[in-house]
């Protein structure tokens, strides 16, 4: 099954835990890679779902940050 539609925070592999300041700014710390990225980015191959009792909490997270993403898109036009 493809998963192409949920983005890197819906991944359980995506955690912002002990990484307060990149969380602040949208991104989280993924063990796959070892690197920061998106929230929102698209998943890749190592893409596992997250558990399904954090699912609202990542939605939520998405939300806020998608949120902000917008309304600094317009501020700079």
């Amino acid at each position: 099954m493809t998963r192409a539609h949920e983005p890197c925070a819906m991944c359980a592999r995506f955690t912002t835990k002990g990484h307060d300041q990149q969380a602040a700014h949208g991104l989280g710390w993924c063990v796959g890679y070892e690197v920061y990225v998106r929230a929102d980015s698209p998943p890749t191959v190592l893409f596992k779902p997250a558990p399904r009792g954090q699912i609202g909490e990542r939605q939520a997270y998405l939300a806020q940050h998608q949120g902000k993403q917008q309304v600094s898109e317009t501020e700079a036009v």
